[in-house]
């Protein structure tokens, strides 16, 4: 979401009205054989079903999910390379029927901008057409259409960069950053991005001695908890830190959020949270509890289509 919430002016310049959305529940409702379809065109797709390069990639995708064809694993590098083959076979469908077009898409968020109220409008039904040619939908809780001027930048973006942190005693600096964590995780429940953000605004803290690396990690941890994709710069951030001061990573803290991560997102098939806890231990050269790496590899057997152990 970090890049939808960077408000384009360029995309702006001339408009009135500006029209958010994005696709409910993407991943997890994105029919494999929508593929072929924006690929080949659904009707030579449907006829020629099984003779073309794309049911090769429709069948390998099913494959990643025990050959359901509903729904794509998140985080992997293929399910963008599907989600891009779908959605920019929808966004020919927008440029043919909207004109002129102005605006953005990233992955499954749009921003799109226009003259009037009544064209915003007609984009959206537009656009839910076009999205239900591959049996996709807009998320109505997300879909608003928005009067200029609006702010350029997320309000939490401005609080959290200016925030103080006071050069005084360490209990003054724990207590700060307390508060800037605090707030992070606050504006996280509404949007992505505030808990990274504050991990990496906590690289301007000079931690100076054991009282404030303890309560630093915990904070930091707690923020990969709640954000798993904070976790390499979680990472890269206490590697830093410890670096600089003559610290130890807390391997009790890390091993505790490892085996969460991994015990938590492993049964419901959330493979990028799975592939960071992984990383994260192999980085930290932490050894996975016979529980967890069980977890671990009957996801694999699932994806592979071997037994799974009972």
């Amino acid at each position: 979401m970090g890049e939808r919430d960077r408000l384009r002016p360029k995309d702006w310049r001339g408009q009135r009205f500006v029209l958010r959305t994005d696709v409910n529940q993407f991943y997890s409702s994105l029919y494999t054989h929508s593929i072929p379809w924006a690929l080949e065109g659904k009707e030579k797709a449907k006829r020629d079903r099984g003779k073309t390069v794309s049911d090769r990639l429709d069948k390998a995708m099913r494959d990643l999910s025990d050959g359901q064809t509903m729904g794509v694993p998140i985080g992997p590098d293929t399910s963008f390379l599907a989600a891009e083959i779908v959605l920019t076979a929808v966004d020919k469908v927008l440029k043919s029927k909207l004109s002129p077009l102005r605006g953005h898409r990233y992955i499954d968020d749009y921003e799109l901008a226009f003259t009037s109220r009544g064209a915003a409008e007609e984009a959206q039904a537009v656009l839910e057409d076009a999205l239900a040619e591959y049996e996709l939908a807009i998320n109505p809780t997300k879909t608003e259409i928005l009067e200029l001027p609006q702010p350029f930048l997320e309000g939490w973006t401005h609080e959290l960069a200016t925030f103080q942190i006071r050069e005084g005693t360490q209990s003054q600096a724990v207590t700060d950053l307390t508060a800037l964590f605090s707030h992070a995780a606050t504006s996280s429940r509404r949007r992505a991005g505030p808990l990274k953000y504050a991990l990496q605004r906590s690289r301007d803290i000079d931690i100076v001695d054991e009282e404030i690396w303890g309560p630093f990690q915990n904070l930091v941890w707690s923020a990969v908890s709640a954000e798993p994709t904070t976790m390499a710069t979680a990472l890269d951030l206490l590697a830093e830190k410890a670096s600089h001061g003559g610290f130890e990573i807390d391997e009790v803290a890390a091993e505790e959020v490892i085996e969460a991560l991994i015990l938590t997102h492993s049964p419901i098939r959330n493979a990028s949270e799975v592939a960071w806890g992984i990383w994260a231990a192999i980085a930290l050269e932490i050894e996975m509890s016979k529980e967890a790496a069980e977890a671990v590899a009957c996801r694999r057997r699932l994806n592979t289509g071997l037994p799974v152990p009972v």
